[in-house]
C-alpha cells in the first residue's frame, strides 16, 4: 500500500493541460503515491480515466453524481483519503492544470519529517497556457512572507493548495471544513490554519510546482499593486473573524488570535500590523490589517449613529449582521450571543393592520352597518378615505343605523371626528344612528346580532370576516374596492394577503367601472356588482384661466413614496423629452404637486420645483395657471389628478391600465401606453396643441353617480335595518 495519497479535484479540465499534469505525477521521483480524483463536475470520469491510463497511473476515481465547488470536492477528496484503509501517512493536493516537478512529492515529504510538522509547502513559478514562464517565483511575484504564524494567515493566506503535503492527523483534525455560504474561503487556507495552531508548518524555498496561469483559473496570483474593494476589505476582516472564532471553537490556543475574537478592543493589534508589513515592504498586506484597524471604527462610528434610533447595541448587532452578510454568507452559529437578550413571540409576524386591539364583543341592540375605516381623523381622511366616510354618511342618509369603526389611526379628538362627519353630511345630522369606535384604544367593539359589515381595505376585510363570525352568521360582508390593492406591493405577503381578500366571502362595491371591468377579466367579479364613478366635485375646477405669460406651466403629480405613481419614470420621460426638444428655462416653468420632495435638475436650465399638497381650496385655484400636466397611475382605477386636470383646462398626460383609458372622456386628457417612447411623444404632441379650455366632463362612462349606487346599496340591505330618518 502506498504511503501518500495525492488528492485532485477536476471540473471540465482542459484534456491538454490535465494531460501535461497527469504526466507530472507519473514523473515523480517518489512513485510511491495513489493519485484519488474527485470529478467535481461528474462528467469527466471517462477522460480522466484515459489520461491516467496513458501515463500508466491506476487512479481511485470519486464521482459523487452532482456538481461541486472546489472546496467541496477537495474536502470529499479528504474524506476519502483519511477513510482509506489501511491508512495513508500523507497527503498532497493536486490541480488539474498546473505541473509538478519531479522532485514535488519527495521535498514535501521530506520536510514534513525534517521538520515534525503538520503541513509543508513551497514557491512555485508561473507559466502561461503554452507553458513559458512568466514570472520564476510566484511568493516573489506577490510579496508573500516565507514564515507565518496564525495572526499573518488570518490577514492573507501565503499556502497555495497545488504546493501542499501534509500528514494525514492534519486532514483528520480539519475535516470537517467550516461551513460557508459559497465560495468566500478556500480549503488551503483552513488546512494552513489548523496546521500552524498544531505542529506548525515548513516552507521549502524553491519552486516544486509549475502554476498555469489562463482564462479559467478558479483564483489567480495577485500582485502587490492590486488594489480591494471596500466590501472585499470589510469581508476580508469578517471572514478572518470568523476562522479565528472556529479555530477556537474547535481547541486551539485562542492567545495568537486574540485581535480577530472580538470587537471590543480598539484594534491597535492591527495598525502595528499594519506598520510592520509597510516597513517590510508588503503593501497588500498593510493596507489590509490597516482595513482591519478601520473597521472595528467604522463600527463604533455605525452603532453610534444608529444608537440615535434603536439603541446602541441593536448599532452594533446591526453593523455584524451586514458585516457576515459579506463573507462567509451567514453569520455562524459560533458567533452568535449565548443567550439572546430577548425572543420574538410568534404573533409579531402577523400584520397587526388584520385584527383589531378592542376586542368584539356581542351585544343586543338595533340593527347596523359597520363600516370599517384606517382612519378618521379630520386631517388624514383623503381621497379613499374620504369615500369610504361618505359612503357610511349616505346610507345614514338614507335611514341606517351606521357605526364607524376607526382600524388603523387612533382618534385624536372624537369631537373633531363628529364635527368632521357632520360636516360632510348633507342633511340632518340623526343624533341616535351614528356610532363611533376606536378599534385602537377602545377595549371593547360592540357588536349586534344582525349587524352587517363594510370593508374598505384588504386589511379591514379580515377584520370584517372575523366580525361576521363573531355574530354566528356566514353571510358575505360588502367590500368597497378602490383599486387593484395587490399592485401597491412586491410579490410577497402582502401582495399574498391582499389577493386573497378577494377569495373571502363578500358582496363588492367598486369604485368606478374601468376597476369592476379589471376585476371581472380576472373572474373575480360580475357585471351585476355594485359599482359608481369617482367622486369629482365638478363645479371646483371651473375657475377663470389665468393669463397667458411668456412661459408655460406644466405641473406633474409628483408622489416619489407611492410606487403606482411612477415618479421615477415621470421624471425619466421629462428629462428625455425636454432634452430632445430643446425646451429651456425661459419657455416652461416645471413644478410637482402631492407629496414634498427634492428639487429636481432638468435639461435646458429648468429647475423642477416641489410645492408639496395644497389645500382642497388652493389647489383648484392653482390649476388654473397651469398649461400642461403629467400624472401617472399603475393601476386600472381611473385617478382624480389627470380628470381634475382635464376640467380646469390642462392639457393633460397620462397612462392607459387594461380597460383603463382616460382619453375618452376628453380631448384635453393624453392617454397612452406605459412606456417612456410614448410619454415623450405624448408631452411633445401636448406641447405642439397649444392652451386648452376649461370644460365639463361626463363621467357617466365611469360607472354609476354615486348617490344612485348608494340606493342600489340601501335596497339591497335588510328590510330590518330600515329606521325612521
Amino acid at each position: 500500500m502506498a504511503q501518500t495519497a495525492v488528492v485532485m479535484a477536476v471540473y471540465h479540465p482542459n484534456e491538454a493541460f490535465l494531460d501535461k499534469q497527469i504526466a507530472s505525477l507519473s514523473a515523480q521521483s517518489d512513485p510511491d503515491f495513489e493519485l484519488i480524483v474527485v470529478i467535481a463536475d461528474a462528467d469527466s470520469s471517462d477522460l480522466v480515466r484515459t489520461v491516467c491510463t496513458g501515463h500508466n497511473l491506476a487512479p481511485q476515481i470519486i464521482c459523487p453524481g452532482h456538481r461541486m465547488n472546489a472546496i467541496s470536492a477537495f474536502e470529499l477528496g479528504l474524506q476519502t483519503a483519511c477513510a482509506t484503509q489501511p491508512a495513508f501517512r500523507y497527503i498532497a493536493l493536486a490541480d488539474q492544470d498546473d505541473v509538478w516537478h519531479p522532485d514535488r512529492l519527495s521535498a514535501g515529504i521530506a520536510a514534513l519529517e525534517h521538520h515534525q510538522c503538520d503541513l509543508a509547502h513551497s514557491d512555485a513559478r508561473v507559466i502561461d497556457a503554452y507553458g513559458q514562464i512568466l514570472h520564476p517565483s510566484l511568493f516573489a511575484l506577490e510579496r508573500r512572507p516565507k514564515n507565518v504564524r496564525t495572526a499573518d494567515l488570518l490577514y492573507q493566506n501565503t499556502v497555495t493548495g497545488m504546493t501542499v503535503t501534509m500528514t494525514r492527523e492534519l486532514a483528520e483534525h480539519a475535516l470537517n471544513f467550516p461551513p460557508q455560504n459559497g465560495t468566500h474561503f478556500f480549503h488551503d487556507l483552513w488546512l494552513a490554519l489548523v496546521a500552524s495552531t498544531r505542529r506548525g508548518i515548513a516552507f521549502v524555498d524553491a519552486p516544486l510546482v509549475d502554476y498555469r496561469k489562463h482564462g479559467s483559473n478558479v483564483v489567480g496570483p495577485r500582485s502587490d499593486a492590486q488594489t480591494f474593494s471596500l466590501v472585499e476589505r470589510i469581508a476580508a476582516y469578517t471572514l478572518s473573524r470568523y476562522l479565528a472564532r472556529t479555530l477556537v471553537d474547535r481547541g486551539a490556543d485562542p492567545r495568537p488570535v486574540r485581535r480577530f475574537l472580538g470587537w471590543r478592543g480598539l484594534g491597535t493589534a492591527h495598525l502595528w500590523q499594519a506598520l510592520k508589513e509597510c516597513t517590510a515592504g508588503r503593501g497588500a498586506r498593510s493596507r489590509i490589517a490597516g482595513w482591519a484597524f478601520l473597521s472595528i471604527w467604522a463600527r463604533w462610528v455605525w452603532a453610534a449613529q444608529r444608537g440615535l434610533m434603536t439603541g446602541f447595541r441593536n448599532g452594533l448587532s446591526e453593523f455584524d449582521a451586514k458585516a457576515f452578510a459579506f463573507a462567509p454568507g451567514v453569520q455562524p452559529a459560533a458567533q452568535q450571543p449565548e443567550k439572546p437578550r430577548q425572543r420574538t413571540p410568534w404573533w409579531s409576524y402577523r400584520d397587526g393592520r388584520t385584527a383589531l386591539k378592542a376586542k368584539p364583543e356581542l351585544a343586543q341592540g338595533p340593527d347596523r352597518v359597520v363600516i370599517f375605516v384606517p382612519t378618521l381623523n379630520p386631517t388624514e381622511a383623503f381621497a379613499g378615505i374620504a369615500t369610504a366616510i361618505d359612503l357610511g354618511l349616505g346610507l345614514l342618509q338614507r335611514g341606517q343605523h351606521v357605526a364607524f369603526v376607526a382600524t388603523d389611526m387612533p382618534i385624536a379628538q372624537r369631537n373633531a371626528t363628529r364635527q368632521f362627519l357632520q360636516s360632510r353630511l348633507q342633511a340632518p345630522w340623526p343624533e341616535n344612528r351614528c356610532d363611533v369606535f376606536c378599534g385602537v384604544t377602545d377595549q371593547t367593539l360592540v357588536l349586534h346580532p344582525n349587524d352587517q359589515f363594510i370593508a374598505t381595505a384588504w386589511w379591514t376585510a379580515q377584520i370584517a370576516q372575523d366580525c361576521t363570525r363573531t355574530i354566528g352568521r356566514s353571510d358575505p360582508f360588502w367590500y368597497l374596492i378602490q383599486d387593484f390593492e395587490p399592485c401597491f406591493y412586491p410579490w410577497g405577503t402582502e401582495y399574498a394577503m391582499a389577493r386573497a381578500s378577494y377569495d373571502l366571502p363578500h358582496k363588492p362595491i367598486f369604485n368606478s367601472a374601468p376597476l369592476q371591468q379589471h376585476f371581472i377579466e380576472m373572474g373575480l367579479a360580475t357585471d351585476h356588482d355594485l359599482c359608481f364613478h369617482p367622486a369629482i366635485q365638478t363645479n371646483a375646477f371651473a375657475h377663470p384661466r389665468a393669463a397667458a405669460g411668456k412661459r408655460r406651466r406644466l405641473m406633474i403629480y409628483g408622489r416619489p413614496d407611492v410606487a403606482r405613481n411612477l415618479f421615477p419614470l415621470c421624471i425619466d420621460a421629462l428629462g428625455t423629452w425636454l432634452e430632445e426638444s430643446g425646451i429651456g428655462k425661459d419657455d416652461l416653468d416645471i413644478v410637482s404637486l402631492g407629496q414634498r420632495h427634492e428639487d429636481i435638475e432638468l435639461p435646458g436650465d429648468i429647475v423642477l420645483r416641489s410645492l408639496g399638497k395644497l389645500s382642497w381650496e388652493d389647489y383648484p385655484r392653482y390649476l388654473a395657471s397651469v398649461d400642461m400636466g403629467l400624472s401617472l397611475m399603475c393601476s386600472p382605477h381611473p385617478s382624480h389628478p389627470p380628470i381634475e386636470m382635464a376640467m380646469a383646462g390642462v392639457r393633460v398626460v397620462t397612462n392607459d391600465y387594461g380597460p383603463k383609458c382616460l382619453g375618452t372622456l376628453s380631448n384635453n386628457i393624453i392617454s397612452v401606453d406605459l412606456s417612456r417612447d410614448s410619454l415623450v411623444q405624448a408631452l411633445h404632441t401636448a406641447w405642439i396643441a397649444g392652451p386648452a379650455s376649461p370644460q365639463t366632463i361626463d363621467l357617466s362612462a365611469l360607472g354609476p353617480e354615486f348617490d344612485e349606487m348608494l340606493d342600489q346599496l340601501t335596497a339591497q340591505l335588510r328590510p330590518s335595518q330600515m329606521a325612521a330618518a
